[in-house]
């Protein structure tokens, strides 16, 4: 990718030197990016190569953000989460405002838009809280000392208070506790989000071996290969975007006399509908994604038995389905659940109510005396692991 790294004096923040890393690479990422992201609604996606001008639109959206680093700006995750889902699918409104506040968020391209909304504004630009963010930092009050600045800071401040100067810190993606906060997303209802996201997925999938090649002679699948694996990426970054709300707590940044609680439990509701999204995305089999004819010719692709095995589409779903319940069953996650019940009471959504709707699903078939088939039954030795994991664990959360 790139990155955008600078040295301060630690006395002042004075930034004495920067510069942009570029790899050489970069393009290959915003290709995989892009198409995956905005290939169902943009027929500029959909070939091996792009042109000149979308990759250049491209590179500008990956320089901006470096050059942000350069000047010192960190990344700010919960940019994304302040635009409401239906505006992102709103032409006009993502036009005059973008689909995220800031540039500084890894708020890639607008996944969210589906065909027929119009929506042609896809990639993030230099948003309000960017200039925010540059004028608290470098604007001259002609000030003699830095104290000297600080009321005028606050009330600068105290007038960029609303959602679109919302600012997150990073979060480690599988286990995020303020889902609000996270990398790839957007919007603020990440299964409504995620969802969208889905079904453009579920238009590129059948294209994919059309859009990769050209028909000339002795062309092979790997391209085709590489960008069915993206996709899958993609749909895994959904998964992960709607866990985070189970367990889930919001993180405010608070200051003395601002009247706003610091930590609040993400809403039982919320709690719900993630749970069912996951059961319904990634704990049911997504034919969509596996059973593929993109995903036939990628098997082919591997060169030996145990590669061919271990790279199938089944065997990634195995994976997939493994690694989200040991997260969702993480011994952090069921100890936030656990305070939340104390706390809040029938309020929350509680451990019992998930381990509940996860074996009334899981093991459906097997209760209703039905021959469960083979990723049915690799599913229940899946969450059979991840209990046995769970309870290895030692009580009490974890402090780094």
């Amino acid at each position: 990718n790139a990155s955008g790294p600078h040295v301060h004096d630690p006395r002042s923040g004075e930034i004495l030197e920067t510069h942009i890393n570029w790899y050489h690479n970069v393009m290959s990422l915003l290709y995989n990016w892009y198409i995956v992201q905005a290939g169902a609604i943009d027929p500029g996606a959909r070939k091996p190569m792009f042109d000149d001008e979308l990759m250049g639109e491209l590179v500008r959206f990956v320089s901006s953000h470096e050059v942000g680093h350069t000047l010192g700006l960190r990344h700010n995750f919960g940019s994304s989460n302040t635009v409401p889902v239906e505006k992102l699918r709103d032409k006009i409104w993502v036009e005059a405002n973008g689909h995220t506040p800031s540039i500084m968020d890894y708020a890639r391209f607008n996944y969210v838009a589906q065909p027929g909304d119009g929506v042609t504004a896809l990639s993030p630009h230099i948003g309000p809280y960017d200039m925010f963010a540059i004028e608290y930092g470098y604007r001259w009050y002609g000030k003699e000392t830095p104290e000297a600045e600080k009321d005028l800071l606050a009330d600068f401040l105290s007038r960029h208070a609303d959602r679109l100067y919302k600012y997150s810190e990073a979060q480690d993606v599988r286990d995020a506790v303020d889902p609000r906060a996270q990398n790839e997303d957007l919007g603020d209802d990440a299964v409504r989000s995620s969802l969208l996201g889905i079904e453009n997925l579920k238009r590129i999938v059948p294209q994919i071996i059309q859009w990769t090649t050209t028909g000339e002679k002795g062309q092979t699948y790997e391209e085709a290969s590489r960008l069915y694996y993206a996709v899958i990426n993609q749909w895994n970054n959904y998964l992960y975007h709607v866990l985070a709300n189970i367990g889930g707590i919001y993180i405010e940044n608070t200051v003395v006399g601002d009247g706003q609680k610091t930590y609040t439990f993400v809403e039982k509701e919320k709690q719900q509908a993630a749970l069912k999204f996951l059961l319904d995305e990634v704990l049911t089999y997504p034919k969509w994604l596996f059973d593929t004819e993109v995903g036939e010719y990628t098997y082919l692709l591997r060169n030996t038995p145990l590669g061919v095995v271990e790279n199938a589409p089944t065997q990634v779903l195995k994976n997939a389905q493994s690694y989200i319940l040991w997260d969702l069953l993480g011994n952090n996650r069921l100890m936030r659940m656990l305070e939340n019940e104390s706390v809040n009471g029938k309020k929350a959504f509680t451990v019992v109510e998930l381990m509940d709707g996860l074996h009334r699903n899981i093991f459906a078939t097997t209760e209703r005396g039905a021959l469960p088939d083979v990723m049915t039954r690799a599913l229940q030795k899946n969450f059979v692991d991840a209990l046995i994991t769970a309870a290895a664990e030692s009580e009490g959360v974890k402090i780094n």
